[in-house]
């Protein structure tokens, strides 16, 4: 799964931060928003169906703590437990592959089909601390991995009567510790820190466990976890643009790899009167690609970048629904063609990836339908081979529409009369890690 956390630690009521900076965590889940406090004497929460700034934007004012924790979540989180040390509340990003094999092994007395955030609380509760808990949870993962590597992957923080504990996994789902005045936060990402006031202190590193109290932060424990994998998909698409993940921007990345998509472009001989994004995702890519022909090659008429498909406010992320039928129909509803920007123009289409490739082939048949003269597509990562183990919404092999067929008959389906990816290498570089620092397990 794939959640949205933020958490505040503050000698002064944190109610307001706690919300603001959950709103900036939306774009990692929707369906859920909860939250919980603590006032010093006791807790308060809550867990509603719908988006954080719509369900808690009044609710919070039954709300006072100096301690807060909030998630955009898919399961209802943050998820209560008692513990040996009382009550505590838990938020979870990322998935456990094989989450009724350590139900059944570890935790016997326990209901089948808890969600991987209930799971994570009950084996905290039954260990001597927190952070004996999480290591507990690695070592299970590493046991009932089934197959993949680590056994899954995840970010989590936790609120209790002293503060928050914040730790991470192998590196696919990033953490973020912020600073405000006396106040300290924790976050999925540093997006939600801009507008609230909050500045960036450092990352939280893989298999670091951190406690966060008023005083400030302090690694408990560092975890021995191998390889160590940073979750390449976070900067080409999960993570907000404006997201800085372990101290490399997400904007920069997606424009390098935009530039290296026009290189591409350029060998191919494609000529475009327009670069035209797939919203939201694809901007940033199509940025890229509109600034390298304008400035690298040259052109006497380069292609200008164009929005010639504008997402309508308040319409989601078409990653989030649970069905393809749903996906498909928001991404349908969300993307209002633009006309005056495609009848009898050259277009360059660029967009983060194609997974089953209807969504594209939507968008090309509305491209056909207002008249555009030719397509060719751009995409900011390479063929997915494979589903996501750590959490993301890709369940099936069968599911990618690239270990189904080969690249010409992708194209052909597609309509389009050009179709480039980026390659392994090209994302390597605009990130500025190495390959075996990065998770490529979709792709090869």
């Amino acid at each position: 799964m794939i959640t949205g956390i933020f958490g505040v630690v503050s000698r002064h009521n944190c109610v307001d931060d706690l919300f603001q900076g959950a709103c900036y965590a939306e774009h990692r889940e929707e369906s859920m928003s909860g939250m919980a406090t603590y006032d010093g004497r006791s807790f308060s929460s809550d867990v509603h169906h719908g988006r954080m700034r719509d369900r808690f934007r009044n609710e919070r004012r039954n709300f006072c703590g100096y301690f807060g924790l909030a998630a955009c979540s898919s399961d209802g989180q943050p998820v209560v437990e008692l513990g040996p040390e009382g009550r505590f509340f838990t938020t979870f990003d990322g998935n456990l592959v094989d989450n009724q094999a350590i139900t059944q092994g570890v935790l016997r007395n326990c209901p089948s089909g808890l969600s991987d955030s209930e799971l994570l609380s009950r084996i905290v509760s039954r260990a001597a601390s927190t952070q004996s808990g999480i290591a507990d949870l690695s070592m299970m993962m590493r046991k009932y991995a089934s197959g993949c590597p680590s056994g899954g992957d995840y970010a989590v923080a936790m609120l209790d009567r002293q503060g928050i504990t914040a730790a991470r996994g192998w590196g696919r789902k990033p953490l973020i510790i912020g600073k405000k005045n006396s106040s300290y936060a924790v976050a999925s990402e540093s997006t939600s820190f801009i507008n609230t006031g909050f500045e960036i202190e450092r990352d939280v590193r893989p298999g670091e466990i951190v406690r966060i109290t008023p005083d400030g932060y302090d690694t408990i424990e560092e975890l021995d976890l191998q390889p160590i994998k940073y979750g390449t998909f976070e900067w080409i698409y999960t993570a907000f643009p404006a997201s800085v993940i372990d101290g490399i921007p997400v904007a920069k990345v997606r424009e390098e790899i935009g530039r290296s998509l026009a290189r591409k472009a350029m060998k191919r001989g494609i000529e475009a009167d327009y670069v035209v994004p797939i919203p939201d995702s694809g901007k940033f890519h199509g940025m890229g690609v509109g600034r390298a022909f304008a400035q690298e090659f040259g052109l006497q008429t380069p292609p200008i970048y164009a929005e010639a498909f504008v997402k309508y406010p308040g319409s989601g992320r078409s990653f989030l629904p649970k069905t393809q039928e749903q996906r498909d129909a928001v991404a349908t509803f969300k993307l209002v063609p633009v006309k005056y920007f495609i009848e009898g123009k050259r277009l360059i289409l660029t967009d983060d990836s194609i997974v089953r490739g209807t969504q594209l082939k939507n968008r090309v048949q509305i491209l056909v339908e207002n008249g555009a003269e030719s397509l060719d597509a751009v995409i900011a990562c390479p063929p997915l081979m494979h589903a996501c183990p750590y959490g993301k919404t890709t369940k099936k092999d069968d599911d990618c529409i690239a270990a189904q067929k080969r690249l010409e008959a992708i194209r052909e389906e597609l309509s389009l009369r050009n179709l480039i990816y980026a390659s392994i290498e090209d994302i390597e570089q605009a990130i500025g890690l190495e390959k075996n620092m990065l998770c490529t397990t979709c792709w090869e």
